[in-house]
């Protein structure tokens, strides 16, 4: 085992995540959508299709659903340590 796999399964429950992926991620260009008001109202609005004043819980629930998702994947690739 690698050193990297021993440290996360010695602290794999104050580890909230992990990944395994490129470090950075570069866009050329930019996500137009996002890049005025009215385009973030209609990805809520159209896309989402849930109240405005419902976004905060939206994204709070899509993090603990990653948060979990690490969480098992960590406890498949380690056990309970």
């Amino acid at each position: 085992m690698n050193k990297t796999h021993l440290f996360l399964c010695k602290y794999n429950t104050e580890i909230t995540a992990t990944r395994r992926c490129f470090d950075r991620v570069i866009f050329k260009g930019h996500v137009r959508l996002f890049s005025y008001p009215a385009g973030v109202r209609y990805f809520v609005d159209r896309v989402l299709r849930i109240r405005r004043k419902d976004v905060m819980g939206w994204a709070k629930a899509q993090s603990e659903r990653i948060a979990a998702h690490a969480n098992w994947a960590t406890l498949s690739i380690c056990g309970n340590w």
